[in-house]
């Protein structure tokens, strides 16, 4: 479920860091030298990429078509 989840996830344009933070990896773009020096979580890039999924479960549990909204960022 993993596997699927990041891939199709990877799939509706999240970023690869995004979807390493959402399964919590420590490799890839999280791993060496920007894992040391890059902490930040991506609070608003994971809460989007979750909205996102959630709509695209939905319409494919309804039958319809996503309705993904875009999450404002705040200055």
């Amino acid at each position: 479920m993993r596997r699927t989840f990041a891939t199709r996830l990877c799939d509706l344009g999240t970023a690869p860091h995004v979807v390493e933070q959402i399964c919590k990896h420590r490799s890839g773009h999280r791993g060496g030298v920007a894992g040391i020096y890059n902490r930040s979580v991506y609070v608003n890039e994971v809460r989007a990429a979750l909205a996102m999924w959630a709509d695209h479960v939905r319409a494919l549990v309804e039958g319809g078509e996503r309705k993904v909204v875009p999450i404002q960022r705040v200055s």
